[in-house]
């Protein structure tokens, strides 16, 4: 079937496009670039467990995700930023999210059109000294969301690789308290709970939990 015929008309509906490629990928050594291709591809199949999103990997260094709720991408960015930081050489990856209109949705994320694309593709290619940014076409909502990105920025990129390992475990569960327990992610992580809440607080993940709901509040009041 032809992605043509896949395409689907979304109606112009707003989602949420991560445009994001490795930094300096060519310097990586041979093996920690394929620990890099295989947890990247690990965290996007199970990212799509969690939110409704599909995604693609292309050039080996370079990948987008679209959100079909835009609130969803500065989760995702979080996620895919921490698993990379798991890593025992751990991997820096530039992200930009855009936040705008979908026109065609193809089975190939890389050939869907839209002013979503096309706002996170700018992004990235205006990055300079980020690794995460946003933008979008509506006012308020960058005026919003703007410095408060700037901060989680700089709180991702100070992250430690022992940080990341629980706090990527926490912020890919959802629901219940009990899920998203200190003693459950001890669990999954091998370490103790003292450890884990230990970790968790200072990677500030309080503080990335309204950023979070922020987000998504700041979505709704300018797009209402």
């Amino acid at each position: 079937m032809s992605e043509r015929v896949e395409g689907l008309n979304m109606g112009c509906q707003l989602m949420g496009v991560v445009t994001a490629d490795v930094v300096r990928s060519r310097f990586i050594k041979p093996q920690y670039y394929e620990a890099m291709l295989y947890t990247l591809e690990m965290t996007l199949s199970r990212l799509t467990e969690i939110v409704p999103m599909q995604y693609d990997i292309f050039r080996g260094d370079s990948f987008q995700c679209v959100c079909k709720r835009p609130a969803d991408a500065v989760k995702v960015a979080v996620i895919i930023s921490l698993a990379l930081k798991t890593l025992k050489s751990p991997i820096k990856v530039r992200q930009s999210i855009g936040v705008g209109e979908v026109t065609l949705l193809r089975g190939k994320v890389k050939s869907s059109i839209g002013e979503a694309f096309i706002l996170s593709g700018e992004g990235l290619e205006s990055m300079k000294g980020r690794f995460l940014t946003v933008s979008s076409n509506n006012f308020e909502f960058q005026e919003r969301v703007e410095l408060l990105t700037e901060f989680l920025d700089i709180t991702l990129e100070k992250i430690t690789r022992a940080q990341a390992e629980v706090l990527y475990e926490y912020m890919c569960l959802s629901g219940s308290d009990e899920s998203r327990s200190h003693d459950h992610i001890a669990k999954l992580t091998g370490k103790t709970r003292s450890n884990v809440t230990k970790l968790l607080n200072a990677s500030y993940y309080r503080l990335m939990d309204k950023y979070i709901l922020y987000f998504e509040g700041s979505l709704i009041k300018a797009y209402e």
